[in-house]
């Protein structure tokens, strides 16, 4: 069976990726060479599977289910943008998810180990909870770019409701990736 590139998120609401939108917007106008998110497609990644096999969506879901099961829905603020690596030339512009009371790491960390024995890796680097607007392809206007992030630093966008997650399967189009919604798990409402 063909394999499927998955990732499990958090969907952000229209208004917040409205304002996400129109901030790549502003920084598209430094001329830098980059890949920009399409605004439909914005959201806050919590875990990639890269290349996952069909049959072990159910497996999946269950472990999602494991890592919701007591945790109440909670609110994250969405606070300033950055780049990564933080220095020298940039690959990735992304937006700040506060995590303040580690409840997305915590959620992380259980769906981290509780997808090895499906065959996903465990991922070693520190969760950084972020919301990816663009990719940078080549070093053109990236100082320019830069300068504009900085402006950012600092700036909050609301915040994020997170009350589920969601597991997409992510197709590589000629015209960008399309994601589509495979399943989706509530958190907890009594937090018991």
């Amino acid at each position: 069976m063909k394999k499927s590139r998955m990732f499990i998120a958090v969907e952000l609401e229209d208004d917040l990726r409205k304002q996400l939108s129109e901030v790549q917007k502003t920084l598209a106008t430094s001329q830098a060479n980059v890949k920009w998110v399409e605004p439909h497609n914005i959201h806050l990644t919590i875990k990639f599977l890269g290349d996952v096999d069909p049959a072990l969506i159910v497996g999946i879901c269950k472990v999602i289910e494991s890592a919701t099961e007591k945790q109440v829905p909670f609110v994250v603020p969405v606070i300033g943008v950055g780049t990564f690596p933080p220095t020298g030339l940039p690959r990735i512009i992304w937006v700040g998810a506060s995590d303040e009371e580690l409840r997305l790491s915590k959620i992380y960390n259980t769906l981290n180990s509780g997808l090895v024995p499906l065959g996903i890796p465990f991922e070693k680097r520190k969760f950084n909870p972020h919301i990816t607007l663009g990719r940078i392809r080549t070093p053109k206007g990236a100082d320019a770019l830069k300068k504009m992030v900085s402006q950012y630093s600092q700036k909050p966008f609301g915040s994020i409701a997170v009350d589920s997650l969601t597991l997409f399967s992510s197709e590589l189009t000629e015209k960008g990736p399309l994601y589509t919604p495979l399943a989706n798990i509530r958190l907890c409402s009594s937090g018991s």
